[in-house]
């Protein structure tokens, strides 16, 4: 069986959230039969998957594309607590997936995930998972040949950093340590003025604080805190956005502690409201469906206005200032008809003048316009992606993407 390039593993000596680590070495190996076991946290690998293959019945993180050049890790918790596993760093932009099992071609994924560019972050560009001591985890690096940024050649074969870490325990778990949801106000020639706020989160480790609101995810779901100030009075919509199209439930209220908060909306996905001007909300974020572990993920939380436009418009200067300000793209409907081989989708952006481009799975990025549908599509995972181009031509670094499956009919 072919070996790939080997990866010389600095395996820290620490206790990191009750996960002790053990020192040593080892080396990710192209071959899964042969692949090497490390303990502990954390762990930092740099090396390369030059020269390495894809083995028969070997799988692919969903909906990923990846190069077929994937080396593999074991790796045994030596206590139970959240794990990310991430490859910023690397030089190349990567796939990586976390799984369970011993046998190649009967993997349990866990979670994939492209690292799309040179630059990311564990929590936004890693796969997060609870780690239970005594279990084995599979982990494999590949290379990513599609989902990479503008300009950005891939090989699929490169350098690679790959990190097990505990998973910081959120800063804004209770009440009180709610943090800030800060936005700023956009203005068009025309006059149309928009505000726009957000900021990514996770409740990876969250608790519910003893007299916290119950929400539809029931008195025990794990929830953090935002605080939103209303910029001018008007509707406003707040909403967050599931890691991979997960739902997320949230709720909105007003009160200085959790003793005298009222209620004001509750939700899936976006709560909307009157806002008054200067007044201070409390945004509380479950997370995904469910409870437990399962409940958790990453998210991002927005908060959006359309604003009283100005009494007369702008005139631009000879100099007018350039529009630098991408819009932000959202979803506001998913409609998936797997009888009908069928998917449609409702969307907007932040900038009322903005147009899009969509792309499905691996087309070519199209202008496009919502709702957007598509047909006759093939039984599996789908993915989809749109992005918002304002009339400055700047286009959303970090499109709105979604999965979704088309599943085939019972057999007879």
């Amino acid at each position: 069986m072919r070996w790939g390039s080997l990866v010389v593993l600095a395996v820290v000596a620490t206790l990191v959230c009750g996960l002790p680590a053990a020192a040593g070495a080892a080396t990710l190996s192209d071959s899964f039969a042969a692949r090497e076991a490390v303990q502990g946290l954390p762990i930092v690998a740099v090396g390369s998957n030059m020269g390495a293959g894809k083995e028969a019945g070997e799988p692919t993180p969903k909906p990923l594309a990846p190069a077929g050049r994937s080396v593999w890790l074991r790796w045994e918790p030596t206590g139970t607590g959240f794990v990310t596993v991430s490859t910023c760093g690397s030089e190349t932009p990567t796939v990586l997936g976390v799984y369970q099992g011993t046998q190649l071609d009967q993997l349990t994924e866990l979670g994939g995930v492209a690292n799309f560019g040179l630059e990311c972050s564990p929590l936004t560009h890693g796969v997060t998972f609870e780690a239970i001591a005594g279990l084995e985890y599979e982990i494999l690096v590949d290379g990513n040949v599609f989902f990479v940024p503008p300009g950005v050649q891939s090989s699929g074969e490169g350098a690679i950093s790959l990190r097990l870490e505990a998973t910081p325990p959120p800063v804004n778990d209770d009440f009180a340590a709610a943090a800030e949801l800060l936005g700023r106000t956009t203005e068009e020639p025309s006059g149309s003025r928009f505000y726009f706020g957000g900021v990514f989160g996770h409740n990876w480790g969250a608790t519910h604080e003893a007299g916290e609101p119950s929400r539809q995810q029931g008195p025990d779901a794990p929830s953090v805190w935002y605080r939103w100030t209303a910029p001018a009075s008007g509707p406003v919509r707040i909403a967050a956005d599931g890691a991979f199209g997960r739902q997320i439930w949230l709720g909105v209220y007003g009160g200085e502690s959790l003793e005298s908060l009222q209620g004001i909306g509750a939700g899936a996905d976006f709560v909307e409201f009157p806002a008054s001007a200067g007044t201070t909300y409390m945004v509380a974020v479950d997370g995904a469906a469910g409870s437990g572990a399962g409940a958790m993920t990453s998210f991002g939380v927005r908060a959006s206005m359309r604003l009283a436009p100005t009494s007369v418009p702008l005139t631009l200067p000879a100099t007018a200032p350039i529009d630098s300000l991408a819009p932000q793209t959202s979803f506001r409907a998913k409609r998936v008809r797997p009888r009908a081989r069928a998917v449609s989708f409702a969307f907007g952006a932040s900038e009322a003048s903005a147009t899009f481009r969509c792309q499905l799975d691996r087309r070519r990025q199209a202008p496009c316009s919502s709702p957007k549908s598509y047909a006759g599509l093939g039984f599996g995972r789908h993915t989809f992606k749109v992005y918002a181009v304002d009339a400055a031509g700047n286009a959303d670094p970090s499109p709105a993407a979604t999965r979704f499956r088309i599943s085939a009919p019972p057999r007879l």
